[in-house]
């Protein structure tokens, strides 16, 4: 009798541990034990789950698309662990091209420890900040991979600036909504991009001037295209 109280005790205690884990965890991360992925080999072959540094906040996948948010700190060894996905991901697609043949929309987004947005790279034009008024106008082939990359500028990118990689991204989307990275940085940021050939400014608020920023963009590769978008047009900038 007495061990059967105990017994019963412990379990008491076991389930109300649980419910509290349950109950007062915000975020419960996804890990290998518990992604539901239709994809698992590719999960593996990008190691999306394999990286210290970051931690997958949610994962959803439908019959056409994937959409991957990625907790990422700040750090050099974050934002690297971000790319490595990213530039894996990128070689899986050219390597398995039918691989995603049902696959329409494919995106991963990456937010700071406190919540706060940082960076999105996506295959194609989609509904966040106003990225499908616009990118479609560039004209770009479909293709899986993850072509564009969106940054938010007011955003800590400090430890992207200052890794020691690259990210296989094709198009730049700088947004530049509430501040402004000085134009004599632009270089920093661009040579983390190794497969760069075009570069959209989302300008609503500059604290410098669109020649200032088209120029320095220039000045680092002048086979670089440049657009600025306006009144939800693209417009090319031609120093």
């Amino acid at each position: 009798m007495y061990m059967k109280k105990i017994i019963k005790i412990f379990n008491l205690m076991i389930i109300s541990s649980l419910i509290c884990i349950m109950g007062c965890s915000q975020i419960m991360y996804v890990n290998k034990f518990n992604i539901k992925s239709s994809h698992k080999e590719w999960v593996e072959q990008i190691g999306l789950l394999s990286h210290r540094e970051i931690k997958i906040q949610s994962y959803r996948e439908t019959d056409k698309s994937i959409e991957i948010d990625i907790n990422c700190d700040t750090s050099e060894k974050g934002y690297k662990a971000v790319c490595d996905i990213v530039n894996k991901h990128n070689a899986y697609v050219l390597e398995n091209p039918d691989y995603f043949s049902n696959i329409e929309d494919i995106c991963f987004a990456t937010y700071e420890p406190s919540g706060e947005f940082g960076m999105m790279f996506l295959n194609k034009e989609c509904r966040y900040y106003n990225i499908d008024n616009y990118l479609h106008q560039l004209k770009r082939e479909d293709s899986c991979e993850l072509q564009y990359a969106y940054i938010l500028m007011d955003a800590d990118i400090s430890g992207f600036l200052s890794m020691d990689g690259y990210v296989t991204n094709k198009v730049l989307i700088m947004d530049y909504t509430q501040s402004c990275l000085n134009p004599s940085d632009i270089g920093m940021l661009l040579s983390k991009f190794s497969d760069l050939e075009q570069v959209i400014i989302a300008d609503t608020d500059l604290a410098y001037s669109l020649e200032d920023i088209g120029d320095a963009i220039y000045s680092y590769n002048d086979k670089l295209e440049v657009y600025f978008v306006k009144s939800g047009q693209l417009e090319k900038y031609l120093p």
